[in-house]
């Protein structure tokens, strides 16, 4: 099938139906763990247990007791919500898991700053996680708190209050894939794995040294763990999913020694098995990302996005043009974006397209800068242009029977009467749309909303997985047993001129700005409230599975309801 051109309307509406997918795809993540998976409130009640086993640092000095002072506060702020999270054997506030993550992060931030000899080599394998380039704030990493937010009266989350510069790279590659511009590459992403690797290596009675949190790291991956505080991050609106994705699929310091120097081995946000490594090791993890593809494949008829021209372009505009031009975009199959594709790797592998859009963007945003330009956004139709060069797209047939083409030069500089018209001279042959559902049922004819998700629980015991049911897997023969200090001599130091937040050496630590979502930069806030909350006690019914619903319908019924959602659909 052809690629179809979205426009107008047509543009926003294809953006909202993959957030609504993404959104339910993290759903279902945070619902599988809570209420669906057997012997996952072991697996929270012994995180809990390890939380809370952790103990307060003791000052070394009066210089440093400011900074234990803080990492001290994090503490308790986490074992406050590691309380909220789980008690008296249920589940309660799931989301409580994404703040424990973040605050045990700053902990450990604060701690290494106050000289603890354990969580100084954490706090390396934390920053190495982050991919230097990636989180330069001089730049690509570029976003400012938005003026005058407190009095806003919106969330205190990260896309809501954080404004994305126009040289921020991340911006552009959503701005060009969608479904929105979140608040930049995420570090309480490759936090939370540090975290997650550090309780691996502690429910394993292995020392933290760089070579086990790398394994451990990458085995949080594999079984799904990292997908729980992603999955609370995007529900929240602390991020993006491309945002969560990036920074665990581009290489670090601290992976380098994996096959793969990072997290993920690619990241394709139209295929969740990438954010588990496509990783057969657990199969309930795997089913959760065969359904979110499913639930993709479903919402968007297993078509994929490509923003050509969005309303950052058009504000670019002189002022008197703004109204006659609107968002242009394409939808088609991934073989049909492949057939054009001029560039190495796949288009919709991030990890891999990250390098491209680093280019454009540079000539983009720098000759803008150089003009002058008030708006210094990179031009989608820059990036298109890059990608599939100018290529001859097919837009329909006319009324006496000749195929309409145009490059895509000419497409992207359309305006939307201009549009508009040529469409309307193909009638119903035309491949321009401003009507989503419409382009929808050219794309997938047959309807994709018919193919029923894959059932979970194939294999209950597959449930049992060792990370569930006891404290992880046994520690492999490479890896130590537990060292006093995690230091690792292996890994060399990152490079200054490219590090985002380096420290002076022999410098005292300082206590760092917050930065605006409190990533990378912590900041002491005030410690929440150590009170336990009483958790309820009252059992749920276990939810009925797919199949046994569809059981329990008389097969006329069904029938009858496929043919009406195919009737809808046409």
């Amino acid at each position: 099938m052809a690629l179809v051109v979205l426009y107008d309307a047509a543009v926003q509406d294809a953006r909202n139906r993959l957030r609504s997918a993404q959104i339910a795809a993290m759903t279902d993540v945070l619902d599988t763990f809570v209420t669906s998976l057997p012997q996952q409130d072991k697996y929270a009640a012994k995180f809990v247990s390890w939380v809370n086993s952790l103990k307060p640092l003791q000052a070394a000095s009066p210089s440093v007791a400011g900074l234990c002072s803080k990492a001290n506060a994090r503490l308790l702020a986490a074992q406050t919500r590691a309380g909220d999270l789980y008690q008296n054997g249920k589940i309660l506030d799931v989301f409580a898991f994404g703040d424990v993550f973040r605050y045990l992060g700053e902990f450990i931030e604060f701690g290494s700053q106050a000289g603890d000899a354990n969580l100084k080599g954490l706090d390396q394998f934390r920053k190495g996680l982050r991919n230097q380039l990636a989180f330069n704030k001089a730049i690509n990493r570029a976003r400012l708190p938005v003026p005058g937010f407190e009095f806003t009266g919106k969330p205190d989350l990260g896309i809501f209050k954080l404004s994305l510069l126009d040289r921020s790279l991340v911006k552009f590659m959503e701005r060009y894939y969608g479904p929105y511009v979140g608040a930049d590459i995420s570090g309480t992403t490759t936090d939370a794995l540090d975290v997650l690797a550090w309780y691996v290596t502690s429910a394993r009675g292995t020392g933290p040294t760089d070579e086990n949190l790398a394994k451990a790291a990458t085995y949080s991956i594999d079984i799904g763990a990292e997908l729980v505080p992603i999955a609370t991050m995007v529900l929240q609106y602390h991020h993006s999913l491309t945002e969560c994705g990036l920074a665990l699929a581009l290489p670090s310091t601290s992976m380098a020694e994996t096959a793969d120097k990072a997290g993920l081995k690619s990241f394709d946000p139209y295929d969740f098995g990438t954010l588990i490594n496509q990783s057969p090791d657990w199969k309930i993890s795997a089913e959760v990302a065969a359904r979110a593809n499913a639930i993709l494949k479903r919402d968007l008829g297993g078509a994929r996005l490509v923003i050509l021209r969005d309303w950052m372009d058009v504000e670019a505009m002189p002022p008197s043009d703004r109204s006659a031009y609107g968002e242009i975009a394409l939808l088609g199959t991934a073989d049909a974006f492949s057939a054009l594709n001029q560039l190495e790797g796949q288009i919709f592998d991030l990890k891999q397209q990250y390098p491209e859009f680093s280019s454009v963007r540079d000539m983009e945003y720098y000759a803008k800068r150089s003009r002058q330009d008030p708006d210094a956004n990179p031009a989608l139709a820059a990036m298109a242009q890059k990608q599939f060069g100018n290529a001859e797209l097919l837009l329909g047939t006319d009324a006496s029977g000749t195929t309409v083409k145009r490059r895509l030069a000419e497409l992207t500089s359309m305006r939307g009467d201009q549009i508009d018209a040529l469409s309307s001279g193909m009638g119903a042959a035309s491949l321009l749309f401003d009507d989503f559902n419409k382009a929808l049922a050219k794309i997938d004819p047959t309807g994709h909303a018919l193919a029923a998700p894959p059932e979970l629980f194939a294999d209950e015991a597959a449930a049992t997985h060792a990370v569930l049911t006891a404290d992880g897997p046994p520690a492999s023969p490479g890896e130590q047993q537990a060292v006093t200090s995690p230091k690792s001599s292996a890994r060399a130091a990152p490079q200054p001129e490219k590090a985002a937040e380096a420290v002076s050496a022999g410098k005292a630590p300082t206590p760092l700005k917050t930065d605006a979502d409190g990533e990378g930069e912590a900041q002491a806030k005030p410690a929440e409230d150590a009170a336990q909350k009483a958790g309820s006690t009252s059992q749920t019914a276990p939810p009925r599975s797919q199949a046994d619903i569809l059981k329990s319908l008389d097969p006329t019924a069904i029938d009858a309801l496929q043919k009406l959602l195919a009737a809808a659909r046409t």
